[in-house]
């Protein structure tokens, strides 16, 4: 599927209320997404599910080549962001 068909989709779940969790979010959108960009979510080592990072986990972490991220991706409940960012970004502050 095309990654605009997904993008409309994903628009018209969210207006139904499809994605009423996090685990949902993540599933039906995040890893959707993520598939129609190319990316193999099967493979653990590329897309790293509850990745470990200076003793926190990050949701997922893409990692190329295996094993070594360059984007993090932390996931959240639709309308609770709030914070997302911050939780996210002190991932790489020495000392956290």
């Amino acid at each position: 599927m095309s990654l605009t068909r997904s993008i409309e989709d994903v628009r018209a779940g969210i207006k139904a209320g499809r994605y009423g969790n996090e685990a949902a979010v993540s599933q039906g959108i995040v890893l959707r997404l993520l598939q129609a960009l190319g990316w193999p979510t099967y493979d653990t080592q590329v897309v790293c599910p509850e990745f470990s990072l200076s003793g926190r986990r990050v949701d997922y972490a893409l990692c190329h080549p295996s094993n070594r991220p360059v984007a993090f991706i932390e996931v959240k409940q639709i309308g609770q962001s709030d914070g997302a960012e911050r939780q996210l970004f002190e991932l790489n502050r020495p000392g956290k």
